[in-house]
């Protein structure tokens, strides 16, 4: 570890840091759970403890049972204590959230939209950063995203560089992560399925999420419970694929197909998806999906592909929903992340 050796301040935020994450990966844990967890010494971890107490970081969530001495105290991370802020760009609206370190949303709505998206973001978080600590932004942009900036083609067609989240970084000096929203839904509904049925393991799924909207067909793919980002982050970008020398599969699906040929085009898309990535579920949602073609789809699906191939098709039924899930899921786990490791 580099660059904090010599430096007594920048090795005990580290080391908070390091304690913050094993109880909240534990849920709860005693002084010498946490010292096994995180190799610090349990003289440190008590010092630590005993300042995080003080500043209602942790409380005490009683004993352990006693096995011949004196019975252990067990900690829990203040839920309330620390906050992120999510933020999900949309075409006509930016949504927020305000999530606690588990991850649960305590506040929602609607951004009143301005010329600016950074001015009106930064408007927001001006009077909330007053209110309550906030220690990450997790932000879902509509775009490739390449650290803290994105890009998106212009009313022109061509792609242009946002700085959106190096802006705000800056601006407040707060953890920021951006995350493409399409990615983000994905995560989002994998996250919902899980609550579900909780007797899936998330670093199990597999999952790939169709996104069909304003004559544009996107995917969203999990493997292992992490989502798939390509090289270029150009991953799902479906509509592009050529079905001949003049169209794309986006030219083609909105060219008013009947629902039979519509429902064969879509059988055949998850039927190459399962060929390449073999996801176990392939969910379909967005404002232009028909729903109604669900049935057809799944009929011709059924008549492609061995069963050991195959995957069970889901409806996504609010997108929404799964976004803000996902940014808040991604908001949480970055609450922590204030103090960077350099390794060598």
């Amino acid at each position: 570890m580099k660059d904090i050796l010599g430096k007594p301040h920048a090795l005990k935020q580290v080391n908070l840091s390091v304690v913050r994450k094993a109880i909240k990966e534990k849920g709860s844990a005693t002084r010498a759970e946490i010292a096994e967890a995180t190799k610090i010494s349990v003289t440190t971890v008590r010092t630590l403890l005993t300042e995080m107490l003080m500043n209602n970081e942790i409380v005490d969530a009683g004993y352990d049972e006693s096995i011949g001495g004196r019975k252990a105290v067990r900690y829990e991370l203040n839920k309330n204590r620390f906050f992120g802020v999510g933020l999900c760009l949309g075409s006509e609206s930016i949504r927020y959230l305000i999530v606690n370190i588990c991850g649960e949303i305590q506040d929602s709505g609607i951004i009143p939209p301005g010329n600016d998206a950074v001015e009106d973001i930064c408007s927001f978080l001006d009077e909330l950063v007053d209110k309550i600590e906030i220690k990450s932004i997790g932000i879902g942009v509509p775009g490739i995203v390449n650290g803290l900036e994105y890009q998106r083609k212009n009313l022109e067609g061509q792609l242009e560089d946002y700085t959106i989240g190096a802006a705000i970084h800056e601006r407040y000096g707060i953890p920021v992560i951006l995350e493409n929203d399409l990615n983000a839904i994905t995560l989002g509904f994998g996250r919902c399925y899980l609550k579900e049925y909780p007797e899936e393991i998330c670093e199990n799924i597999n999952m790939a999420y169709i996104h069909f909207d304003n004559d544009c067909l996107s995917a969203g793919f999990l493997s292992g419970g992490r989502v798939l980002r390509g090289w270029n982050n150009f991953v799902g970008e479906l509509g592009l694929f050529p079905v001949d020398e003049t169209r794309t599969l986006d030219d083609l699906l909105s060219s008013h197909l009947e629902d039979d040929r519509y429902s064969s085009i879509i059988a055949k898309l998850i039927a190459g998806i399962c060929c390449i990535l073999n996801p176990q579920y392939i969910a379909l949602g967005g404002n232009d999906f028909r729903k109604e073609c669900l049935p057809l789809i799944n009929d011709y699906f059924d008549s492609t592909l061995p069963v050991k191939m195959s995957a069970e098709i889901l409806y996504a039924e609010d997108i929404w929903h799964d976004y803000l899930e996902g940014i808040a899921y991604l908001t949480a786990e970055q609450i922590f992340a204030d103090v960077m490791l350099v390794r060598g």
